[in-house]
């Protein structure tokens, strides 16, 4: 059986080899010798491996969430196999968002933690010690936070550049859909999930939360402590929910709760505990507006943090001396998309682009160009050409629909173009024991009861 093991070197000073692979051997710095592995190589997926630790580590995370979670957990040759055909996945997409200049950079993982945190009324090295608490290595956690934002950079750079909705399509979805936009269609919600054990008093776990809450207990501090979703980590936190998104059984139960309120749901195996934060009524929703455009300089291998922000700087500067935007955009954008539109990205609602992105547009006057930022799709400039405010239901809900049609025919096509991408690739199991296994597995990476 042929052994790929890493070698860590002290100085290279050349290339190596040339070849399809990069075969990495660890070799002690003290008096060790060759026998004594570290880590051994799994599969090799184009110019990298998975070795068996990091296999060991990814396997260790998904096992305490179905702990956390209440459900049994048995390991099977199947299970390795389609959890490693996972990681395959994830592994492909983070060489893809390496070659076109996709990155999460620490900020952004500090940022996701510490809105995490923030969500559960922690600071970060509180939340820190909970999460250790519970068994999870905070960063295995990290790391795992760190691949899902790479992966959601990834699928949301592929359905921007791809996926196309024309008009036609959103007007023949409100028409065929006539009431999937009701009064108060989005949800801002919590749950706590107890599964029904026989060796355990389950109504008085309920009653105790039901006390606690009333007595002025935080929702988000009892989800942590009682609940056995894997979202407790998160202090039960679902987000805002459209109510299009929500099953029937929790739907019609929503209806009944006001805002602050909770309520119990039972199911054949388990008891959900539901808290809604707040809740938007569309009918009256003052919607903002933001017509924009941007240059986007992407991060490379001779291009890096540095490089990238003094080129938009110059770029910034050249226009505020009275070049066109639109010119430059064009000479000099990474975003094909809008760049062959002098950069214009047209009107866009809040919630329509990433974060970075919006909270850099919200500080702008009218014409107003920003300082360099960073994005995970790299570093921007942005002038705020426009802003408006509408009251217009009919504009709400075709954006609303818009964004429904993309996110269904978005995850159709990001799962063919990755269907292609893997058979595309250079794939090769080391180890027997493993093979090819691409079936659906449940990984509990995004804990969710309504999913």
């Amino acid at each position: 059986m042929e052994l790929y093991l890493r070698i860590v070197y002290m100085d290279i000073r050349k290339k190596i080899f040339n070849f399809n692979f990069i075969i990495i051997i660890i070799i002690s710095l003290c008096n060790y010798s060759y026998s004594e592995v570290v880590d051994q190589a799994l599969v090799i997926v184009e110019d990298d491996v998975i070795t068996d630790r990091e296999f060991a580590l990814k396997k260790q995370y998904v096992v305490t969430q179905y702990r956390l979670s209440g459900q049994e957990f048995n390991e099977t040759p199947e299970f390795n196999n389609q959890l490693l055909s996972h990681m395959i996945e994830i592994k492909l997409q983070e060489n893809y968002a390496k070659r076109i200049g996709i990155e999460v950079s620490d900020e952004m993982v500090n940022n996701a933690l510490l809105n995490i945190a923030s969500r559960t009324n922690n600071n970060l090295q509180t939340f820190k010690e909970k999460i250790e608490k519970q068994g999870v290595n905070f960063n295995n956690y990290r790391n795992e936070i760190r691949a899902g934002l790479l992966t959601q950079a990834v699928e949301q750079n592929f359905v921007r550049a791809n996926v196309k909705v024309s008009d036609s399509e959103i007007n023949a979805f409100v028409k065929n859909n006539p009431n999937f936009l009701k009064k108060d269609t989005e949800f801002l919600l919590s749950n706590i999930l107890i599964t029904k054990k026989t060796n355990r008093n389950n109504e008085e776990i309920l009653k105790k939360i039901k006390s606690k809450f009333n007595q002025g207990d935080k929702f988000s501090s009892l989800a942590m402590s009682y609940s056995e979703s894997g979202n407790a980590l998160e202090g039960g936190s679902l987000g805002w929910r459209k109510i299009f998104d929500i099953p029937d059984l929790f739907k019609e139960s929503l209806q009944d709760i006001q805002i602050g309120g909770l309520k119990v749901i039972e199911t054949e195996e388990s008891f959900h505990i539901i808290y809604l934060e707040d809740k938007k009524s569309m009918g009256g929703l003052n919607l903002t507006e933001f017509h924009s455009r941007h240059i986007l300089i992407k991060e490379s291998a001779i291009l890096g943090p540095t490089e990238a922000k003094s080129k938009l700087l110059d770029i910034r500067n050249r226009i505020i001396n009275g070049e066109d935007f639109s010119t430059l955009a064009q000479a000099h954008s990474e975003d094909k998309v809008s760049a062959a539109n002098g950069g214009d990205l047209g009107w866009t609602m809040i919630g329509a682009l990433v974060p970075a992105f919006e909270k850099s547009l919200l500080k702008l006057e009218i014409n107003q160009i920003s300082s360099p930022f960073k994005t995970e799709f790299g570093w921007h400039i942005t002038q705020l050409l426009g802003k408006r405010d509408s009251h217009n239901l009919d504009k709400v809900m075709k954006n609303v629909a818009r964004q429904k049609i993309v996110a269904e025919k978005g995850k159709e096509s990001y799962n063919t173009w990755l269907s292609k991408l893997r058979g595309s690739s250079y794939i090769r199991y080391v180890l027997p024991e493993f093979n090819d296994a691409q079936k659906e597995i449940d990984i509990k990476e995004n804990w969710d009861p309504f999913s």
